[in-house]
């Protein structure tokens, strides 16, 4: 019972960590997006999510790295 609740445990805490692997060097996400949506087409990845009340952002990126943001998908 110890072992698995160890596992657990370990799992959790990675599972924690994972939000600081997407943060950049100045602290912030590079792509601020809530329920992000990551679509491949052609080569380029597109990442839809929510921001703000405005709408539904879309960014760009080759790489998965580098994102450019494109402008907002759908508007309110």
């Amino acid at each position: 019972m110890s072992k698995h609740f160890s596992l657990f445990t370990l799992h959790v805490s990675l599972y924690l960590l994972i939000p600081l692997f997407a943060l950049a060097e100045g602290g912030k996400s590079q792509v601020p997006l809530a329920d992000p949506y990551i679509l491949l087409d052609g080569g380029t990845y597109y990442a839809y999510g929510t921001n703000d009340a405005n709408g539904i952002r879309c960014y760009t990126s080759d790489d998965l790295r580098t994102w450019k943001y494109e402008g907002l998908a759908l508007n309110k």
